[in-house]
């Protein structure tokens, strides 16, 4: 808008918002000095909001007349221009061609009853598109006050409308005040109003912003990094627990667990084709190896030490792929199939006195009832870590021990199977269970889940701590945001009182508070995601070794090293996201229907 008087000129940059015609909102962007200047219209009524004091005062009735922000419209043209239909009664007083286009004039001529100032106006349209060309505003005795005048058509928001308007006052020759629009936009809605009131009373106050933000992305962060600790122990415990000897699969005869006896081999009797099971095992898509074992129970010794041991029979390169326990050689090499070779471990080695290459004595009860006995040379010691497993094993080639227990080569007690992720076990073990039927044996499939069940109920237990976690740590953080969103609220009860006295209901109020607390916590997922994800990921690559603080320990008899480790759960990321999100707007919803509450005349007015 520029104003041009006798003395100075000025020019102004305004934004204004209508709802209807009885609402309107106008607000100063500059100059800088009357910046935030805004004025509010509401029926008959008219705010003026003052930045510099912070205050809003209203128009009274006798300065209806008095010029809007020094220009040449009135505080009464704010209000009355819109109802010009109620209050005149209007007339064609022309209907014909000037300067060769077709024109109307109309006259408004106030009713008797209508509170009006102007003693009549005559507005001039061009036919064709209904836009005016120019306003003639006459006092009560008929005296031509001002002109206004239209120009400038062109489309703006999608309409054709006059972009100039121009004001001369009939008693000043010279002056003038013309407003141009820059831009419009019609129909956008209130949903989208409070949406960018919400969005941008964010930056109104960047550093209080900036602080609940970094809390919440804080937040997320110390959720994210301990549920993946918390994650990471449990996997180091499952595969550990799975991987060192048991095998994320088992396949048994039934009735086999949980006395092992050594007459309960696969196919009973007569035994089954173990190699074909095994090859049908490792082709499973979730199994990574298979390898068929035997067991017995019986005595090592050497010299006068005498030790009982468990006797495993394993093929050597098979059981390199599923389990870790015969890949742990501290001294020597794996035993050969078909070779009378024993491996033992270190504490075993060492109540026994015996090293690589001496000779042990090995009694074993038979399948045949005879006391099966030969000796064996030492051609490895293994260390896994586990004292009670290094002194109870003893591994040897599955024929030899089939020799020694009197067992054709086709019984054999286990075929144990790895898969890559021990949690594919259950629907591998499902699968295997139909591929394994027609073989006509009546064998148990069991995965660990059923055969370390401890194992499960921790690892369950661990998914339920994780969500209480996050409970925790974004129940706390409810009230720190809340404080802040009350305080932005407060500050803010003037906004929300225009909002209303614009025609606003309640529910906007509330949805701008609730639509900002969803922005703040979508920038503090951003915010966390960015920190959370990068440190993340650097953890489950290089976990931190803390071995200079404790050692390995067992947990449910699987061997935990002293690495930090980090594991990826995606579910728990989820939810600390929505939580984060939820935490926000939990925070926000009282301090929204507080604000929702504000009563807009009494705040408009200063009490």
């Amino acid at each position: 808008m520029e104003v041009v008087t006798e003395h100075w000129e000025r020019s102004m940059t305004m934004e204004i918002w209508s709802l209807g015609t009885e609402y309107s909102l106008i607000r100063i962007t500059a100059p800088r000095k009357e910046a935030g200047t805004a004025t509010l219209k509401a029926g008959d009524d008219i705010w003026n909001y003052l930045p510099r004091v912070d205050r809003t005062i209203k128009i009274p009735a006798s300065l209806m007349m008095g010029a809007w922000m020094g220009s040449h419209f009135t505080n009464d043209d704010l209000v009355k221009e819109s109802r010009l239909v109620e209050d005149y009664d209007i007339t064609i007083e022309f209907d014909g061609q000037r300067d060769g286009v077709e024109m109307w004039e109309f006259a408004l001529t106030p009713k008797p009853e209508a509170p009006v100032v102007w003693g009549r106006i005559t507005y001039q349209v061009r036919r064709r598109d209904l836009m005016p060309t120019w306003a003639r505003y006459y006092d009560e005795d008929d005296k031509l006050v001002r002109t206004m005048t239209f120009g400038d058509y062109r489309p703006l928001g999608g309409r054709v409308v006059p972009a100039v308007m121009e004001v001369h006052p009939e008693d000043k020759p010279g002056e003038r005040t013309m407003v141009r629009y820059d831009d419009l936009e019609f129909d956008i809605g209130v949903d989208r109003s409070w949406r960018r009131i919400g969005w941008r009373n964010l930056g109104r106050n960047r550093r209080r912003t900036l602080i609940t933000a970094a809390g919440l992305a804080f937040g997320y962060f110390a959720v994210v990094l301990m549920v993946g600790l918390m994650t990471g122990l449990t996997a180091e415990m499952i595969e550990n627990g799975t991987g060192l000897l048991t095998g994320q699969i088992q396949v048994h005869e039934n009735g086999y667990r949980p006395e092992r006896s050594i007459y309960e081999t696969i196919g009973g009797r007569d035994g089954a084709d173990v190699h074909s099971l095994v090859r049908e095992i490792a082709a499973d898509p979730a199994v990574e190896a298979a390898a068929p074992r035997v067991y017995a129970g019986g005595l090592v010794s050497s010299g006068e030490a005498t030790t009982a041991g468990i006797l495993m029979g394993v093929d050597p390169a098979l059981e390199l792929q599923v389990s870790r326990l015969i890949r742990g050689l501290a001294d020597g090499k794996v035993p050969t199939l078909g070779a009378n070779e024993i491996m033992i471990g270190t504490e075993m080695a060492r109540q026994l006195e015996v090293g690589v290459g001496q000779e042990v004595i090995l009694v074993a009860p038979a399948a045949d009832g005879s006391m099966g006995n030969d000796l064996y040379t030492v051609s490895g010691i293994f260390r896994s870590g586990m004292a009670e497993l290094d002194a109870a094993y003893a591994l040897l080639p599955i024929d030899v021990l089939q020799t020694l227990t009197a067992l054709d080569p086709e019984r054999v007690h286990e075929i144990a199977a790895a898969t890559a992720d021990p949690w594919l076990a259950p629907q591998a073990t499902d699968r295997l269970t139909s591929q394994l039927a027609p073989y006509g044996l009546n064998i148990e499939i069991a995965p660990w889940t059923t055969l370390r069940p401890e194992m499960l109920d921790y690892a369950r237990l661990v998914k339920s701590w994780n969500i209480i976690v996050i409970g925790i740590v974004f129940a706390i953080a409810v009230f720190g945001v809340a404080n802040t969103m009350l305080m932005a609220t407060f500050e803010r009860r003037r906004e929300f009182a225009v909002i209303m006295a614009l025609g606003g209901a309640p529910a906007t109020v509330v949805f701008t508070v609730l639509y900002e607390a969803i922005a703040l916590g979508a920038i503090s997922l951003v915010a966390g995601a960015m920190i959370t994800f990068p440190v993340l990921v650097w953890w489950h690559v290089s976990p931190p070794d803390v071995g200079w603080l404790y050692g390995d320990f067992t947990m449910f008899g699987a061997l935990i090293r002293p690495v930090l480790r980090v594991e990826y759960d995606l579910a728990a990321v989820a939810w600390a996201g929505a939580a984060l999100v939820l935490t926000a707007l939990l925070a926000s919803l009282y301090p929204a229907i507080k604000a929702a509450r504000v009563p807009p005349a009494d705040t408009l007015a200063g009490d």
